[in-house]
């Protein structure tokens, strides 16, 4: 019956297209295949969606669950069970395979620093050329998050300190290090920290009139 069936097909098959796509989004990277058979007198359209990493599938539970892990890493599996709606045993799968796949990269402690200062740092360089100042910028005690930026040469760093002069400090060791690779350099404290949801920090309008009102 098998063999009578593929028969068929071969037979009413008038052409087959195979296209490779690829998909992103915030939370995953798929890869896809579309399949378009034409017969004597229909075309059907196959969509087959995949995953270079093998075992792992981003629908909304998997979302929920990173949700929950970003806002409490230390939350068990059997209270994010209780959360969503499914066993302890489900989740710990679910979290298992999210590891594995590179998507849950870690846990960590968030530590409050009193009177830490956190800066930002545009850098524009004169060419691609850059790769040294990336370096260094790295190798520094202050700098905690480093990114190249959309745009022509562009680099952005966040640097951290106990002190505002120390931030001046490496931006002028900086800026006299590589006077000849950077075109411009613009440096911008912060004022108030609104949201940070890697950091543990919600918004809280109650909590920002209370101190506008004690200003």
């Amino acid at each position: 019956m098998v063999r009578n069936f593929r028969q068929i097909i071969r037979s009413h098959i008038n052409v087959m297209w195979l296209f490779l796509f690829k998909i992103s989004s915030g939370y995953e990277t798929k890869l896809g295949l579309l399949i378009t058979v034409s017969f004597k007198k229909y075309n059907i359209f196959i969509r087959v969606d995949t995953d270079k990493r093998k075992g792992y599938f981003m629908d909304d539970t998997n979302k929920d669950i990173l949700r929950l892990l970003r806002d409490n890493g230390r939350m068990s599996f059997t209270e994010i069970g209780e959360r969503l709606g499914i066993s302890r045993v489900a989740v710990k799968k679910r979290v298992t395979k999210l590891e594995e796949a590179g998507v849950l990269r870690g846990y960590k402690a968030v530590i409050y620093r009193e009177g830490a200062v956190k800066m930002f740092m545009e850098i524009t360089t004169v060419d691609s050329d850059y790769e040294d100042l990336l370096k260094y910028l790295n190798r520094t005690g202050y700098v905690t998050e480093l990114y190249v930026m959309t745009g022509e040469n562009r680099i952005h760093a966040t640097a951290v300190a106990p002190d505002v002069s120390e931030l001046k400090y490496l931006t002028k060791m900086v800026g006299k290090k590589f006077a000849d690779v950077i075109k411009s350099i613009e440096t911008h404290a912060v004022k108030e920290v609104v949201k940070d949801a890697f950091g543990g920090v919600d918004y809280d309008s109650a909590k920002r009139r209370c101190s506008k009102g004690n200003e």
